[in-house]
Protein backbone atom coordinates (compact mmCIF):
# COMPACT_ATOMS: atom_id res chain seq x y z
CA UNK A 1 0.00 0.00 0.00
CA UNK A 2 1.48 3.37 -0.91
CA UNK A 3 0.86 6.56 0.97
CA UNK A 4 -1.76 7.82 -1.45
CA UNK A 5 -4.07 5.08 -0.26
CA UNK A 6 -4.36 7.01 2.97
CA UNK A 7 -5.66 10.11 1.24
CA UNK A 8 -9.35 10.75 1.49
CA UNK A 9 -10.55 13.64 -0.61
CA UNK A 10 -13.61 14.83 1.19
CA UNK A 11 -14.71 18.19 2.46
CA UNK A 12 -14.09 18.31 6.17
CA UNK A 13 -15.01 21.93 6.63
CA UNK A 14 -13.32 24.27 9.02
CA UNK A 15 -13.25 22.95 12.55
CA UNK A 16 -11.31 24.24 15.51
CA UNK A 17 -11.30 21.78 18.39
CA UNK A 18 -10.06 22.39 21.88
CA UNK A 19 -9.39 19.27 23.89
CA UNK A 20 -6.95 17.92 26.49
CA UNK A 21 -3.66 16.72 25.00
CA UNK A 22 -0.25 17.83 23.80
CA UNK A 23 0.54 18.73 20.22
CA UNK A 24 3.03 20.48 17.99
CA UNK A 25 2.43 23.41 15.63
CA UNK A 26 3.75 26.87 14.93
CA UNK A 27 1.83 29.44 16.96
CA UNK A 28 2.37 32.71 18.81
CA UNK A 29 0.55 33.41 22.07
CA UNK A 30 0.21 36.60 24.10
CA UNK A 31 -0.20 36.74 27.85
CA UNK A 32 -1.86 39.46 29.87
CA UNK A 33 -5.44 38.31 29.42
CA UNK A 34 -7.65 37.23 32.28
CA UNK A 35 -7.10 33.58 33.21
CA UNK A 36 -9.38 31.24 31.27
CA UNK A 37 -9.99 33.58 28.32
CA UNK A 38 -9.38 32.11 24.83
CA UNK A 39 -9.36 34.28 21.74
CA UNK A 40 -7.37 34.59 18.53
CA UNK A 41 -7.13 35.09 14.79
CA UNK A 42 -6.74 32.56 11.97
CA UNK A 43 -4.78 33.32 8.79
CA UNK A 44 -3.64 31.61 5.60
CA UNK A 45 0.18 31.54 6.02
CA UNK A 46 0.81 31.79 2.26
CA UNK A 47 -1.43 34.78 1.57
CA UNK A 48 -1.72 36.41 4.98
CA UNK A 49 -5.49 36.64 4.51
CA UNK A 50 -7.84 35.86 7.41
CA UNK A 51 -10.00 32.74 7.35
CA UNK A 52 -13.63 33.57 8.23
CA UNK A 53 -16.47 31.29 9.35
CA UNK A 54 -14.19 28.78 11.07
CA UNK A 55 -16.00 26.77 13.73
CA UNK A 56 -14.15 26.83 17.03
CA UNK A 57 -15.01 24.06 19.47
CA UNK A 58 -13.87 23.68 23.06
CA UNK A 59 -14.26 20.66 25.27
CA UNK A 60 -12.51 19.07 28.23
CA UNK A 61 -12.98 16.21 30.67
CA UNK A 62 -15.83 18.06 32.36
CA UNK A 63 -17.66 18.61 29.09
CA UNK A 64 -16.71 15.80 26.72
CA UNK A 65 -19.93 15.44 24.73
CA UNK A 66 -21.16 19.02 24.38
CA UNK A 67 -18.32 21.27 23.21
CA UNK A 68 -18.51 25.04 23.39
CA UNK A 69 -18.60 26.86 20.07
CA UNK A 70 -17.22 30.08 18.58
CA UNK A 71 -16.94 31.11 14.93
CA UNK A 72 -14.33 33.34 13.32
CA UNK A 73 -15.63 36.60 11.87
CA UNK A 74 -14.68 38.22 8.55
CA UNK A 75 -11.33 39.21 10.07
CA UNK A 76 -10.59 35.64 11.15
CA UNK A 77 -11.08 36.56 14.81
CA UNK A 78 -12.77 34.43 17.46
CA UNK A 79 -13.55 34.88 21.15
CA UNK A 80 -15.17 32.47 23.59
CA UNK A 81 -17.80 33.92 25.89
CA UNK A 82 -17.09 31.13 28.38
CA UNK A 83 -14.19 31.29 30.81
CA UNK A 84 -12.09 28.11 31.18
CA UNK A 85 -10.09 28.99 34.28
CA UNK A 86 -11.70 26.05 36.10
CA UNK A 87 -9.80 23.69 33.75
CA UNK A 88 -6.07 23.03 34.17
CA UNK A 89 -5.59 22.80 30.40
CA UNK A 90 -7.42 22.30 27.13
CA UNK A 91 -6.20 21.21 23.71
CA UNK A 92 -6.68 23.27 20.57
CA UNK A 93 -7.02 21.70 17.16
CA UNK A 94 -8.03 23.43 13.94
CA UNK A 95 -8.82 21.53 10.74
CA UNK A 96 -9.49 23.51 7.58
CA UNK A 97 -10.04 21.85 4.22
CA UNK A 98 -6.85 22.15 2.17
CA UNK A 99 -4.62 23.09 5.12
CA UNK A 100 -2.54 21.19 7.65
CA UNK A 101 -4.36 20.74 10.95
CA UNK A 102 -3.39 23.05 13.80
CA UNK A 103 -3.31 21.81 17.40
CA UNK A 104 -1.90 23.09 20.68
CA UNK A 105 -2.38 22.65 24.44
CA UNK A 106 -3.64 25.74 26.29
CA UNK A 107 -3.15 26.09 30.03
CA UNK A 108 -6.21 28.12 30.85
CA UNK A 109 -6.12 27.88 34.64
CA UNK A 110 -3.38 30.45 35.15
CA UNK A 111 -3.56 32.75 32.12
CA UNK A 112 -5.57 33.75 29.12
CA UNK A 113 -4.50 33.03 25.56
CA UNK A 114 -4.56 35.30 22.52
CA UNK A 115 -3.53 33.18 19.54
CA UNK A 116 -2.30 34.10 16.09
CA UNK A 117 -2.76 30.95 14.02
CA UNK A 118 -1.16 30.66 10.58
CA UNK A 119 -2.25 27.59 8.64
CA UNK A 120 -0.03 25.90 6.05
CA UNK A 121 -1.06 24.58 2.65
CA UNK A 122 0.83 21.69 1.01
CA UNK A 123 3.20 22.64 -1.80
CA UNK A 124 2.81 21.05 -5.26
CA UNK A 125 5.26 18.24 -4.39
CA UNK A 126 3.63 17.52 -1.00
CA UNK A 127 0.64 15.47 0.13
CA UNK A 128 -2.11 16.25 2.62
CA UNK A 129 -2.77 13.05 4.57
CA UNK A 130 -5.71 12.44 6.88
CA UNK A 131 -4.90 11.01 10.32
CA UNK A 132 -6.98 9.75 13.23
CA UNK A 133 -7.70 12.34 15.92
CA UNK A 134 -5.11 14.85 14.64
CA UNK A 135 -6.70 15.94 11.40
CA UNK A 136 -4.63 16.40 8.23
CA UNK A 137 -0.84 16.46 8.02
CA UNK A 138 1.49 17.52 5.23
CA UNK A 139 3.96 14.89 4.00
CA UNK A 140 6.83 15.37 1.59
CA UNK A 141 9.29 13.03 -0.15
CA UNK A 142 13.05 12.95 0.43
CA UNK A 143 15.49 10.28 -0.76
CA UNK A 144 12.61 8.01 -1.71
CA UNK A 145 10.82 8.17 1.65
CA UNK A 146 7.86 10.10 3.04
CA UNK A 147 8.27 12.42 6.00
CA UNK A 148 6.08 14.81 8.00
CA UNK A 149 6.94 18.27 6.74
CA UNK A 150 6.14 20.07 9.99
CA UNK A 151 7.03 17.24 12.35
CA UNK A 152 8.74 18.03 15.63
CA UNK A 153 12.35 16.93 16.25
CA UNK A 154 13.26 16.80 19.94
CA UNK A 155 16.97 16.58 20.74
CA UNK A 156 17.19 17.37 24.45
CA UNK A 157 20.06 14.93 25.04
CA UNK A 158 20.73 15.91 28.65
CA UNK A 159 17.08 15.37 29.55
CA UNK A 160 16.22 12.20 27.66
CA UNK A 161 19.64 10.49 27.40
CA UNK A 162 21.98 12.00 30.01
CA UNK A 163 25.60 10.79 30.06
CA UNK A 164 24.92 8.19 27.36
CA UNK A 165 28.62 7.92 26.46
CA UNK A 166 29.59 6.83 29.99
CA UNK A 167 31.52 3.55 30.01
CA UNK A 168 31.95 2.87 33.71
CA UNK A 169 32.62 -0.62 35.05
CA UNK A 170 28.89 -0.97 35.71
CA UNK A 171 28.05 0.04 32.12
CA UNK A 172 30.54 -2.48 30.77
CA UNK A 173 28.72 -5.16 32.77
CA UNK A 174 25.42 -3.92 31.32
CA UNK A 175 26.86 -4.33 27.82
CA UNK A 176 27.86 -7.90 28.68
CA UNK A 177 24.32 -8.58 29.94
CA UNK A 178 22.95 -7.36 26.60
CA UNK A 179 25.53 -9.46 24.76
CA UNK A 180 27.48 -6.71 22.99
CA UNK A 181 31.09 -5.55 23.06
CA UNK A 182 30.80 -1.87 22.17
CA UNK A 183 31.58 -2.17 18.47
CA UNK A 184 29.47 -0.23 15.97
CA UNK A 185 26.84 -1.92 13.82
CA UNK A 186 27.80 -1.07 10.25
CA UNK A 187 25.31 -3.05 8.17
CA UNK A 188 21.56 -3.64 8.27
CA UNK A 189 22.17 -7.21 9.35
CA UNK A 190 24.37 -6.04 12.23
CA UNK A 191 21.74 -3.46 13.25
CA UNK A 192 19.15 -6.23 13.24
CA UNK A 193 21.38 -8.46 15.40
CA UNK A 194 21.93 -5.72 18.03
CA UNK A 195 18.25 -4.84 18.01
CA UNK A 196 17.34 -8.48 18.61
CA UNK A 197 19.80 -8.72 21.52
CA UNK A 198 18.34 -5.62 23.15
CA UNK A 199 14.85 -7.07 22.68
CA UNK A 200 15.90 -10.25 24.48
CA UNK A 201 17.45 -8.16 27.26
CA UNK A 202 14.20 -6.21 27.67
CA UNK A 203 12.31 -9.47 27.88
CA UNK A 204 14.60 -11.02 30.49
CA UNK A 205 16.02 -8.14 32.56
CA UNK A 206 13.33 -5.45 32.74
CA UNK A 207 10.07 -5.45 34.66
CA UNK A 208 6.89 -3.51 34.11
CA UNK A 209 6.62 -1.35 37.21
CA UNK A 210 3.33 0.49 36.92
CA UNK A 211 1.61 0.93 40.32
CA UNK A 212 -1.75 -0.61 41.17
CA UNK A 213 -3.96 2.09 42.71
CA UNK A 214 -0.81 4.08 43.45
CA UNK A 215 0.94 1.17 45.17
CA UNK A 216 4.02 -0.58 43.74
CA UNK A 217 4.60 -4.31 44.35
CA UNK A 218 6.98 -4.70 47.32
CA UNK A 219 9.52 -6.63 45.25
CA UNK A 220 9.77 -3.73 42.76
CA UNK A 221 9.38 -0.67 45.00
CA UNK A 222 13.06 -0.49 46.15
CA UNK A 223 14.26 -0.56 42.55
CA UNK A 224 11.75 2.16 41.59
CA UNK A 225 12.95 4.37 44.46
CA UNK A 226 16.54 3.80 43.34
CA UNK A 227 16.09 4.49 39.61
CA UNK A 228 13.27 7.03 39.78
CA UNK A 229 13.75 8.96 43.05
CA UNK A 230 11.32 11.70 42.01
CA UNK A 231 8.49 9.14 42.20
CA UNK A 232 9.20 8.86 45.91
CA UNK A 233 9.42 12.62 46.48
CA UNK A 234 6.65 13.62 44.09
CA UNK A 235 8.88 16.25 42.47
CA UNK A 236 9.09 16.91 38.74
CA UNK A 237 11.54 14.85 36.69
CA UNK A 238 14.69 16.84 35.89
CA UNK A 239 16.12 14.13 33.64
CA UNK A 240 15.50 10.51 32.75
CA UNK A 241 17.93 7.92 34.16
CA UNK A 242 21.46 7.88 32.78
CA UNK A 243 22.98 4.75 31.28
CA UNK A 244 25.14 4.45 34.40
CA UNK A 245 22.06 4.57 36.64
CA UNK A 246 20.41 1.82 34.59
CA UNK A 247 23.60 -0.23 34.93
CA UNK A 248 23.84 0.28 38.68
CA UNK A 249 20.19 -0.64 39.11
CA UNK A 250 20.73 -3.89 37.22
CA UNK A 251 23.78 -4.67 39.33
CA UNK A 252 21.98 -3.91 42.59
CA UNK A 253 18.60 -5.54 41.95
CA UNK A 254 19.15 -7.93 39.06
CA UNK A 255 16.54 -6.14 36.90
CA UNK A 256 15.58 -2.69 35.64
CA UNK A 257 12.08 -1.39 36.48
CA UNK A 258 10.34 0.52 33.71
CA UNK A 259 7.04 2.32 34.06
CA UNK A 260 4.94 3.87 31.29
CA UNK A 261 5.49 3.73 27.52
CA UNK A 262 7.84 6.73 27.68
CA UNK A 263 10.03 5.05 30.29
CA UNK A 264 10.16 1.78 28.33
CA UNK A 265 10.92 3.50 25.02
CA UNK A 266 13.66 5.83 26.26
CA UNK A 267 15.40 2.96 28.06
CA UNK A 268 15.17 0.70 24.99
CA UNK A 269 16.63 3.42 22.75
CA UNK A 270 19.48 4.00 25.23
CA UNK A 271 20.26 0.27 25.28
CA UNK A 272 20.21 0.13 21.46
CA UNK A 273 22.69 2.99 21.36
CA UNK A 274 24.86 1.19 23.91
CA UNK A 275 24.65 -1.91 21.68
CA UNK A 276 26.30 0.02 18.84
CA UNK A 277 23.34 0.93 16.64
CA UNK A 278 24.16 4.30 14.99
CA UNK A 279 22.28 7.35 16.28
CA UNK A 280 20.90 8.02 12.79
CA UNK A 281 19.21 4.60 12.84
CA UNK A 282 17.35 4.98 16.17
CA UNK A 283 14.74 7.36 17.50
CA UNK A 284 11.83 7.40 19.92
CA UNK A 285 8.51 8.19 18.26
CA UNK A 286 5.51 9.94 19.79
CA UNK A 287 2.11 9.26 18.25
CA UNK A 288 -1.61 9.33 18.96
CA UNK A 289 -3.69 6.39 20.07
CA UNK A 290 -6.33 5.12 17.67
CA UNK A 291 -8.90 5.15 20.47
CA UNK A 292 -9.11 8.80 21.44
CA UNK A 293 -7.78 12.28 20.76
CA UNK A 294 -6.87 12.37 24.49
CA UNK A 295 -4.29 9.56 24.39
CA UNK A 296 -0.71 9.46 23.12
CA UNK A 297 1.89 6.70 22.99
CA UNK A 298 5.68 6.28 22.66
CA UNK A 299 7.76 3.55 20.97
CA UNK A 300 11.20 3.00 19.47
CA UNK A 301 11.84 3.16 15.72
CA UNK A 302 14.86 1.59 14.00
CA UNK A 303 15.93 2.13 10.40
CA UNK A 304 16.88 -0.94 8.36
CA UNK A 305 16.81 -1.36 4.57
CA UNK A 306 15.71 2.28 4.27
CA UNK A 307 12.54 1.59 6.30
CA UNK A 308 11.76 2.82 9.80
CA UNK A 309 10.35 -0.14 11.75
CA UNK A 310 8.62 0.45 15.08
CA UNK A 311 9.33 -1.76 18.09
CA UNK A 312 7.08 -1.12 21.07
CA UNK A 313 8.95 -2.21 24.24
CA UNK A 314 5.63 -2.86 25.97
CA UNK A 315 5.42 -5.82 23.57
CA UNK A 316 8.85 -7.15 24.57
CA UNK A 317 7.43 -10.57 25.44
CA UNK A 318 6.64 -11.07 21.76
CA UNK A 319 9.11 -13.06 19.66
CA UNK A 320 11.49 -10.96 17.60
CA UNK A 321 11.05 -11.60 13.85
CA UNK A 322 13.71 -13.22 11.69
CA UNK A 323 16.00 -11.08 9.56
CA UNK A 324 14.48 -12.52 6.39
CA UNK A 325 10.96 -11.61 7.53
CA UNK A 326 11.63 -8.43 9.48
CA UNK A 327 8.54 -6.50 10.52
CA UNK A 328 7.44 -4.07 13.19
CA UNK A 329 6.21 -5.09 16.66
CA UNK A 330 3.25 -5.04 16.87
CA UNK A 331 2.65 -5.57 13.17
CA UNK A 332 -0.55 -3.51 13.00
CA UNK A 333 -1.67 -0.02 13.95
CA UNK A 334 -4.93 -1.08 15.56
CA UNK A 335 -4.16 0.46 18.95
CA UNK A 336 -1.68 3.23 18.12
CA UNK A 337 -0.70 5.21 15.03
CA UNK A 338 2.86 3.83 14.97
CA UNK A 339 3.23 4.62 11.27
CA UNK A 340 2.50 8.34 11.61
CA UNK A 341 4.37 9.90 14.56
CA UNK A 342 4.04 13.64 15.01
CA UNK A 343 7.30 13.92 16.99
CA UNK A 344 10.54 12.00 17.41
CA UNK A 345 13.21 12.17 20.12
CA UNK A 346 16.67 11.72 18.64
CA UNK A 347 19.78 10.18 20.19
CA UNK A 348 22.95 12.17 20.96
CA UNK A 349 24.96 12.73 17.78
CA UNK A 350 22.05 12.07 15.43
CA UNK A 351 21.62 14.15 12.28
CA UNK A 352 17.97 13.15 11.72
CA UNK A 353 16.05 16.27 10.73
CA UNK A 354 12.69 14.86 9.63
CA UNK A 355 9.87 12.89 11.25
CA UNK A 356 9.49 9.81 9.04
CA UNK A 357 6.41 7.99 7.88
CA UNK A 358 7.17 4.58 9.39
CA UNK A 359 6.73 1.09 7.99
CA UNK A 360 7.02 -0.15 4.38
CA UNK A 361 4.31 2.34 3.30
CA UNK A 362 6.81 5.09 4.04
CA UNK A 363 8.78 4.17 0.94
CA UNK A 364 7.73 6.31 -2.04
CA UNK A 365 6.71 3.96 -4.85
Amino acid sequence: MILRSFLRRKSIGITLILSLLFGCISVSGQNGLQAGVIQGKVYDSSTGKPIPNAEVKVWHFSNMDNPFLAITDKNGSFLFRENFSNQSNVFLMLTVDGFETFYKPIYTKYKGENLTIKLNRPKPNELLVETRFRGNHIYGISNGSFYKVYGEINSQDNFFFPDLSNRSAEVIELMKAIGVDGSKALTDEEIYDRCKKVWQFLKQKTKNAMPNNGVYPPEIKPAIDFLFPTVKTGKAVKAWPSINEYAKCLQKFGFIPLQNCTSHSLAAAAFMSLAGIPADNIAVERMTSTFSWRQEHWAVIVKMHGIWYWFDPLWAQADFPSYENIHSIPENTTRNCYNMPFEIVTLPGASINRVPYCGPEGKAN
